[in-house]
Formats: structure tokens, C-alpha cells, sequence
């Protein structure tokens, strides 16, 4: 069985960023992704986040084989022309090793810098159709939508190279169509194996409806998990406010019982205040059932789980250390993941 794994970029200082995918690609992960993203998720940050298309170009030539992704951009800051030319020059720099991820944006990147977030699930199919006519054989393009609009665009590296995939993250019924009809991978926020399952094959139809192969889309998972010695060890660091937030940040269903049942952040921003209270009002229980915690082969349970529900790339992202507090692994963020890894790895024989 050849499951994908991928973990997520690094971050400051900007020069550790090649040094962290070379290991990365030594350690032998298939990817890194990074998120584009204009500040934290809680009050206090952290904000200092750096633009992941500059690092992914450094990543490209400081590497020969890992795949590099972003988790994810959109179409509401950058513009999908202007995606295109990122995604073509990124092509070029690395190989053709680019992954394009793409969502809907959010509320957090986009009403506090001035840019509107109306009809974000119709951008972001429009986005694809520009992006896809842009890339297609290098000749003006016109294009006529609701929210973008082309006159005898060009983009023409696209004549000399290949167009990368296209990644969405998609989670409610109208973005898992999208994604089934005009993607080539999905990375959903993972948040259990049965709504993954059920998730996962409404992306198959939508891609048979559109006559496309079910298998035509790649099926990620970017997963958050919480590492620690044991599963005791790992629970208590889930009561740390920085990891209590994941509550927040989890798909529109994932909770029952949230202060935010319309997904990430709702109608506020990472700086209000506001979000402390609700960060208290995530119930822990309910958020340890969500996010795979304990020892690497505690986790790996879940993610061989993961696999049997039909993902085929996983993104592992394990947040222990923003508790501020030692998990009692004794090991360093690459060799943690990896340590995870291999024992799903060994789970699924």
C-alpha cells in the first residue's frame, strides 16, 4: 500500500526553511505544505507568518524530490491570474513538484486587511476556471464569470510548462462537488474516519458525474494531532488554551458542542479579544475524541483508520509543542513525525 505523508513547513526564521525540507526530503516524507496565512489564530499570535510562495521557491531549489504544496491558499487575496504565474514559475523552479492548494479563504484573512468575503465557495470555482484557462495552451483567454473576468489574458509560461495539480480543501456538499469534477487532490481539515469516509465518496460521485475517473483526485487529509508519551500525556496538553483552539479552527460539524458552530472563527478575527471565552468554552473530551493524541502508535491507529476510509496522502501536523510544555517523547518535530509515520506504516503492513 503506498500511502503519501507529508508534514507542514517551517515558519521563522526564513533560512530554516530549506534547511527543514532538506531534512525533510532525507528523512524520506513525500511533502511539505505550507499555509498561507496573514496572521495567528488566537489574540497573542503567533503573527509573524511568512508568504509560503518566496519559501517554496527556496524549498525548489534546495531539493530534488519532495513535493511541495501550500495548505492552502485562495482566491480571494491573490488573485487566480496571479496564482497561475506563482504556480507555473513554482513548476518550473522545483521539477514539476508543486502541489496548489486552494480553499475559500476565511474571515481572518480577509475583512481585517480590507478585502470582502461574499460568495467565497463561487470564487473559488471560478478561480479554477481561470486558472485551468490560463494554463491551458499558452493563447489569450476570455472568460465572462460572476467574480472574474479576463479580456485576452495571457499567462504565457504555460506554453513551456506544465500545469501543477490542483488541491482543493474542500468540506461541505457544493466544495466536495467542485472538488470531484475540477480537482486533483483533496485535502479536507480531518476531523474522523466515518465523515471522512462519507466525505470522500461524495468527491468520487461528483467525480464520475463529471465523467472523470473516481480515482482521478488524489484524497488527502491534513491531520492534527497532539503527540505526547502516552495518551494521559497528550490529553493534558489539549487543556492548554493554544491547543484548546484547534476547536475552533476544525470544519463546520466537527464538535456538537462548540461556541462556534459555524466553523473557524465564525464572524470574528484571530486578534478579538473575544476568543479567549471561547476557546474556555471547548470541551476538551469532545476535542480529544476529534484529534488523534498519545504515543506514535496511539496516533498511528487512527490514521491506519484514516487509510481504510480511502486516504491516500496524509499531512501531519503535530502541535504538541505550542502547548509550551514537554510531551515526554524526547524527540524534535522532524523525528516526531516520523516516528509517527513509521508506525502507521507498520500498521498497515
Amino acid at each position: 500500500m503506498n500511502i503519501r505523508f507529508g508534514i507542514p513547513g517551517s515558519q521563522l526564521p526564513a533560512r530554516d526553511a530549506t534547511r527543514a525540507v532538506r531534512a525533510a526530503e532525507e528523512a524520506g516524507f513525500d511533502s511539505m505544505w505550507w499555509a498561507d496565512r496573514l496572521m495567528g489564530w488566537l489574540p497573542e499570535g503567533p503573527h509573524a507568518l511568512l508568504d509560503p510562495f518566496p519559501l517554496m521557491g527556496a524549498a525548489a531549489v534546495a531539493t530534488g524530490r519532495i513535493h511541495l504544496g501550500t495548505a492552502v491558499t485562495d482566491p480571494l487575496r491573490r488573485h487566480p491570474a496571479q496564482l497561475a504565474q506563482s504556480a507555473v514559475t513554482l513548476q518550473q523552479l522545483s521539477g514539476g513538484r508543486l502541489l496548489l492548494g486552494v480553499g475559500c479563504g476565511e474571515v481572518a484573512g480577509t475583512r481585517p486587511y480590507g478585502i470582502p468575503y461574499e460568495k467565497p465557495v463561487g470564487r473559488l470555482e471560478e478561480a479554477l476556471q481561470v486558472m485551468r484557462a490560463l494554463w491551458r495552451d499558452g493563447r489569450p483567454v476570455d472568460f465572462a464569470g460572476e467574480h472574474y473576468h479576463l479580456d485576452q489574458a495571457l499567462c504565457g509560461l504555460s506554453a513551456v510548462v506544465p500545469a501543477p495539480p490542483v488541491w482543493v480543501a474542500a468540506h461541505g456538499p457544493r466544495t466536495l462537488r467542485i472538488t470531484g469534477s475540477r480537482a486533483d487532490g483533496w485535502l479536507p481539515t480531518a476531523f474522523g474516519p466515518e465523515p471522512y469516509r462519507e466525505a470522500l465518496a461524495a468527491v468520487r460521485a461528483a467525480a464520475a458525474d463529471a465523467g472523470r475517473a473516481p480515482s482521478a483526485v488524489e484524497a488527502g487529509a491534513f491531520v492534527w494531532l497532539v503527540a505526547g508519551a502516552d495518551r494521559e500525556v497528550a490529553r493534558r496538553l489539549l487543556e492548554v488554551p493554544a491547543l484548546r483552539a484547534l476547536g475552533l479552527l476544525l470544519p463546520q460539524g466537527a464538535l456538537t458542542r462548540t461556541p462556534l458552530p459555524e466553523g473557524p472563527w465564525g464572524s470574528l478575527v484571530p486578534t478579538d479579544p473575544r476568543l479567549h471565552d471561547l476557546v474556555a468554552g471547548i470541551d476538551v473530551d469532545e476535542l480529544a475524541g476529534v484529534i488523534p493524541h498519545g504515543s506514535p502508535d496511539d496516533i498511528a491507529a487512527t490514521l491506519a483508520a484514516y487509510v481504510d476510509a480511502g486516504a491516500e496522502h496524509l499531512v501531519l501536523c503535530d502541535m504538541s509543542a505550542a502547548s509550551g510544555r514537554d510531551n515526554g517523547l524526547g524527540l524534535g518535530y522532524l523525528e516526531t513525525h516520523a516516528a509517527i509515520r513509521d508506525a502507521c506504516r507498520a500498521r498497515l503492513g
